[in-house]
């Protein structure tokens, strides 16, 4: 009941501070798009190269009552280089809402995004009793407080859907690891959820390719082929899910809408994420004000994060090293964390708005085992043995 009640305020403090404010700032280019693409509306009709009215402008943004599913999906299509099912949500969700003199209304729409962003609460619980309940919830309360968390889940995108679908894939994997006996019972849902990411966001294959060489390491550890049969299973069926997009991403692949990502500079391109990572993972945790400010206020911030990104590190290794994390645990922990952030975010040096990863949001959890003696990270190698113990 204690650790409920702690819960249950965890998401409540989620659901305010993503709520608060919310319409509040105005709508940015890629929130615009996806408001228009899920109103089943197209872009192509605003005229261009030549003096428009306000009213012209906007018409895109009016919520048609004879549009449908089917409207969203061929505009997506022919216009975008996104997968369908949150602009299929955000459609549905829309009609719940009065519009604002014919208008869409923008609080509606991030209030999907909104809850979704806050529903990452219970999930990330969820996923944290694989370890104990402390530490789940000590990891709740770093994701409800995420200053990373509440900015992406104040915005019409589909980022929070797909960090939620995320945590589910990875629980998904551990239970697989921890209980073998029971894994075939929720292989299919396993399936399931991996499929649906895609069609949330299609980096979320970097998400599986994590949880792939994760499961290639455990693998060398033990291969009893009993032991596998619903992760192959598993495999085979994501690789199905996955593979059905094939012909999308090659359309994608020569769209001119993505041309932009592709930086010219071949030093900066590889070097510039580095820094963006470490800029992503501090925000996990904290933000204090480093735009339009003055100079030496965002000097003074920026000092401040990075002595504050020193401290947490400190508690971040410190639960790696109670865990007594072999070199395989380590590789997979990093895999979890590192990988996801989609290559054009991480190319693009000129667009603040576009640089999300979907996965940093595993953070709190080396971040909550390092604050506590009693709660060390599970070890992917002591995972092995248990589930070679289990043939």
């Amino acid at each position: 009941m204690k650790h409920t009640k702690a819960l249950l305020f965890w998401v409540a403090i989620a659901l305010v501070l993503r709520f608060l404010n919310l319409s509040a700032k105005p709508p940015w280019n890629d929130e615009l798009a996806t408001l228009i693409f899920s109103l089943g509306n197209s872009l192509q009709t605003v005229p261009v190269d030549q003096i428009i009215s306000l009213e012209t402008l906007l018409e895109p943004l009016r919520l048609r009552s004879n549009a449908s599913f089917a409207d969203v999906i061929r505009h997506l299509i022919s216009e975008s280089t996104h997968p369908p099912i949150y602009f299929l949500l955000t459609h549905a969700w829309l009609k719940l809402f009065p519009t604002q003199d014919g208008l869409v209304s923008v609080w509606a729409a991030r209030s999907l995004s909104a809850i979704l962003g806050a529903a990452a609460v219970p999930a990330i619980y969820a996923l944290g009793l694989l370890w104990n309940r402390r530490t789940a919830i000590a990891a709740a309360a770093l994701m409800a407080v995420s200053p990373y968390g509440i900015y992406l889940a104040q915005e019409a995108r589909h980022y929070t859907l797909a960090i939620l679908l995320m945590i589910a894939s990875i629980g998904c994997l551990l239970m697989a690891w921890r209980s073998p006996d029971r894994s075939r019972r929720f292989a299919f849902t396993w399936i399931a959820i991996n499929s649906l990411g895609v069609a949330v966001h299609y980096f979320f294959t970097l998400v599986l390719a994590a949880e792939g060489i994760a499961v290639l390491i455990s693998a060398w550890h033990c291969r009893d082929r009993a032991s596998w049969k619903a992760i192959g299973i598993s495999a085979i069926g994501t690789a199905i899910g996955v593979l059905v997009w094939l012909p999308v991403w090659l359309q994608v692949s020569e769209n001119e809408l993505t041309t932009w990502i592709y930086d010219p500079n071949f030093l900066e391109a590889r070097l510039a994420p580095l820094g963006r990572l470490v800029i992503w993972a501090m925000t996990m945790l904290t933000i204090l004000p480093v735009q339009d400010v003055p100079a030496a206020i965002a000097i003074l911030s920026g000092a401040i994060m990075l002595l504050f990104l020193g401290w947490a590190s400190r508690i971040v290794w410190r639960g790696l090293r109670r865990s007594q994390l072999k070199t395989n645990s380590l590789l997979v922990l990093l895999g979890a964390i590192t990988p996801h952030p989609s290559p054009d975010h991480l190319r693009t040096p000129s667009r603040p708005h576009d640089r999300r990863p979907l996965s940093v949001h595993l953070f709190p959890y080396p971040a909550a085992a390092g604050c506590r003696r009693d709660c060390p990270l599970p070890t992917l190698h002591s995972d092995a043995n248990h589930f070679c113990d289990r043939r």
